[in-house]
């Protein structure tokens, strides 16, 4: 939808743009390519990097588990430039997160900030590049985005993992990674660059 928007574009009910001329398709195009190669840069505090390998285990009784709610707390405590622990976000000791389904495709993530609660989105991921265009809109937006990955881990076994999305650098998606709290590329993360996939994203609010 935020392509539509900077291209000028109606959306139809399920968000896609109303192209009615060659004129209407190449703006989409050059909206498109504008989001994916102009992310806003994000900044933040090492203190908000989470780690589940790390001395505290923020309430978790196996925070090597719990690699969602690390990841959420990172991509929260940056959005909002404020200390959120994994221990705000918990939903139970297991690290698994609570939802709300919208439709088949879309999960709402509720977590409370103080007094109010606020929502986050969880997308499944679609075919093709539009999962990847999603994520830019949010880096576009300034905005970090939680992502699920499978694949496998170095011994060959099958896992999923989640990371936390913080901008690009020479076309390589920046994570910081739960496990340790570390910055490093998306292709270098263990589970995704073993034949990895991606699995859904959560965006933090519903700008998109």
């Amino acid at each position: 939808m935020l392509a539509a928007k900077i291209a000028g574009l109606k959306t139809n009910d399920t968000g896609s743009p109303i192209i009615n001329s060659k004129f209407d398709y190449e703006a989409y195009n050059s909206a498109k390519l504008k989001i994916q190669n102009n992310p806003k840069k994000i900044n933040y505090r090492k203190e908000y990097c989470y780690s589940q390998t790390g001395s505290n285990s923020y309430g978790f009784s196996s925070p090597r588990t719990a690699c969602a709610a690390f990841s959420f707390a990172t991509a929260l405590s940056i959005k909002y430039n404020k200390k959120i622990t994994p221990k705000d976000v918990l939903t139970s000791t297991n690290g698994l997160m609570i939802e709300d389904t919208t439709n088949s495709d879309v999960w709402e993530w509720n977590w409370k900030d103080g007094k109010s609660t606020k929502t986050a989105y969880r997308i499944k991921a679609s075919k093709g590049s539009e999962t990847f265009s999603g994520i830019d809109a949010q880096l576009y937006l300034g905005n970090p985005v939680l992502i699920h990955t499978e694949g496998y881990s170095v011994n060959g076994y099958s896992s999923e993992h989640w990371a936390t999305i913080i901008g690009k650098e020479n076309g390589k998606y920046q994570i910081i990674d739960p496990w340790d709290g570390t910055k490093r590329n998306l292709d270098q993360m263990e589970i995704y660059k073993n034949n990895g996939s991606v699995l859904d994203y959560v965006i933090l609010t519903n700008e998109y």
